[in-house]
């Protein structure tokens, strides 16, 4: 078993495609094929399935996704641990939300970058709420998690809590809901709720209806800059973190409706112990930390 085959293995259940593989891997299509099966061979089991829409994994090969990451970091940390600089060295792979990791991570990421140049950062923006994000961290495409809930959160992963969000009911300056006293559930009976998706962390915190009546219309626009045109528009309201819509704010073209969630949403980082290099993780940890703070 070497690198070569793992490396294909990973790409092709990412890419879920032979010639898409190849071609992020600059090899031809035949010579990814010899090496899937290779491996197959080797491990004596069916890596995927052949289907008309692409390649899938096999339970084998969602069982054999986190042993092959698993070596192939350490075979990145037994590069790292070779090299002769003292600074930091090797990869790390973040997967988060949309709202994460375009309002906070890029700040972090040139933080970190600056003060360790030869660490190879990589960002995944997931999408369909912290189920799906901390399914690729348990199948081993990214290293470390970013989620906005804690309750997914299994004792298989290590967590720790990094910020709680300020996040905000809004609404256009001149949306009908813009001058209400208090926002209920009543209130928002007629409005149109506005979120990316419809897993979305946020738009869960809104008060529900207790008297048996049709939720408010949703609709989604499927990303945090569809949304804030939307609310921009006129088209209804949302509730979203205050990073997001802060420039809608100062513009004057939105507002932010007297409202607070009853439960706090807090961002939490999760990884699996062992699996990323304790002090590339520590330091990116620690740079998040402060630029949190700050």
């Amino acid at each position: 078993m070497d690198s070569r085959q793992l490396v294909a293995f990973k790409v092709v259940a990412q890419t879920g495609n032979m010639t898409r593989a190849a071609t992020k891997l600059g090899y031809s299509q035949s010579a990814i094929s010899a090496q899937i099966k290779s491996l197959e061979s080797l491990v004596r089991a069916s890596l995927f399935e052949r289907r008309r829409d692409g390649m899938r994994l096999t339970t084998s090969g969602r069982r054999f996704m986190p042993y092959a990451m698993r070596i192939l970091k350490l075979a990145e940390e037994a590069r790292s641990a070779l090299t002769h600089s003292s600074d930091l060295a090797g990869a790390l792979t973040i997967g988060a939300g949309e709202a994460i990791t375009t309002y906070l991570l890029p700040d972090v990421v040139e933080s970190f970058r600056h003060s360790n140049p030869e660490v190879r950062i990589s960002l995944r923006t997931i999408h369909e709420g912290p189920g799906n994000i901390l399914s690729a961290l348990a199948d081993g495409h990214i290293d470390l998690a970013l989620v906005n809930s804690a309750h997914r959160i299994t004792a298989a992963f290590e967590k720790k809590e990094i910020v709680a969000d300020d996040v905000l009911l809004v609404a256009a300056s001149h949306h009908p809901l813009a001058n209400c006293g208090a926002v209920t559930a009543g209130t928002l009976r007629d409005a149109r709720i506005l979120t990316s998706h419809r897993d979305c962390v946020y738009a869960s915190l809104l008060p529900a209806d207790s008297d048996g009546l049709a939720p408010p219309e949703q609709l989604e626009l499927g990303t945090i800059e569809g949304v804030k045109k939307a609310i921009a528009a006129g088209l209804g309201v949302a509730v979203l973190p205050r990073a997001a819509v802060a420039d809608l704010i100062d513009s004057g073209a939105v507002t932010a409706l007297p409202w607070q969630p009853a439960v706090p949403v807090t961002t939490y980082a999760v990884w699996h112990d062992g699996r990323c290099e304790p002090p590339l993780l520590e330091a990116f940890l620690a740079t998040l930390d402060r630029v949190v703070s700050e």
